[in-house]
């Protein structure tokens, strides 16, 4: 960790260093607690606007669309996400998995974690997910599965954990 963070770097690619090592102690207290981070650690990490609007769920390590805090109907619920700005949602979920907090190896404890229910304050999704697939000029690229099996492309806006969160518990109380 001393070796990657021993040369200039954002507070992003800091946070996400410190989350890639911390994880590697296999402890589930041992993580990059975003409520313990300064104010300004959470606003120029934690509450950007670079949230997918989704609640999410992983489920044998395939990424579904839970709830749909857009208008677009094409986002609903039991939707598959095969890939987020052109990267697989399998790669993802090694990444996602390589900086999540749990004991030992247990992946389902990790997989677990890492859905989006809505309600949260911190979600680890959301905290790393954007991490390492920042949007582009405020969107996301998906390639989803529609419900007759083809694979389709659409883009979706960013959000904040506040949006969301509001949209989600309005449309699922």
């Amino acid at each position: 960790l001393r070796n990657r963070l021993n040369k200039p770097t954002s507070y992003a690619d800091a946070y996400k260093e410190i989350s890639w090592f911390t994880a590697k102690v296999k402890c589930g207290h041992t993580y990059a607690n975003p409520f313990n981070q300064t104010g300004f650690i959470k606003n120029i990490i934690l509450n950007q606007p670079d949230k997918l609007p989704f609640g999410l769920e992983w489920i044998d390590e395939r990424l579904y669309i839970t709830k749909n805090a857009t208008e677009n109907p094409l986002f609903k619920s039991g939707t598959e996400i095969k890939a987020i700005n052109g990267v697989p949602t399998s790669e993802l979920a090694s990444q996602l998995l390589s900086m999540t907090k749990a004991d030992g190896s247990n992946d389902a404890k990790r997989f677990e974690s890492l859905k989006v229910v809505g309600y949260n304050t911190y979600e680890s999704f959301d905290v790393y997910f954007p991490l390492l697939i920042p949007p582009i000029h405020g969107m996301y690229s998906l390639s989803i599965v529609s419900s007759n099996g083809a694979i389709l492309e659409a883009e979706v806006e960013a959000t904040n954990r506040e949006t969301r969160n509001k949209l989600l518990q309005e449309r699922y109380p």
